[in-house]
């Protein structure tokens, strides 16, 4: 039984996790999908949504990219029944958010030094 439980174990660790269907994609052309998907349905963000893709502003803002796409993937979740991730008020609209992206994109960029390619 030993062996078995040494053996499984190894496997686990030499496993590698799974990752996100963004993975090696951009952050914040993942957001823009996201909200480009809200605009394409005609509709504004619901109160989950627009918490967490706030919530993934504010960690592209602060530079972590890994969580701000764990954020943008819990905007795809239907979460009527969960706690927001934040709080806002009043609730921005798809173009609020989009607008918020470009204004972080461009102070990133300018940091770097380098120019963001027009779309």
């Amino acid at each position: 039984m030993k062996r078995f439980v040494a053996k499984r174990s190894s496997a686990i660790r030499k496993s590698k996790p799974t990752g996100s269907i963004f993975d090696g994609i951009d952050v914040a052309a993942s957001f823009r999908a996201v909200v480009d998907d809200i605009i394409v349905a005609n509709r504004q963000p619901t109160a989950w949504e627009a918490g967490c893709l706030y919530a993934a502003l504010c960690e592209l803002a602060t530079g972590r990219e890994r969580n701000a796409r764990r954020r943008i993937c819990l905007a795809l979740l239907p979460g009527a029944l969960q706690e927001l991730p934040v709080r806002i008020f009043p609730l921005p609209t798809a173009e609020e958010l989009l607008q918020a992206l470009a204004l972080i994109s461009q102070t990133d960029s300018d940091k770097s030094g380098i120019r963001p390619q027009s779309e």
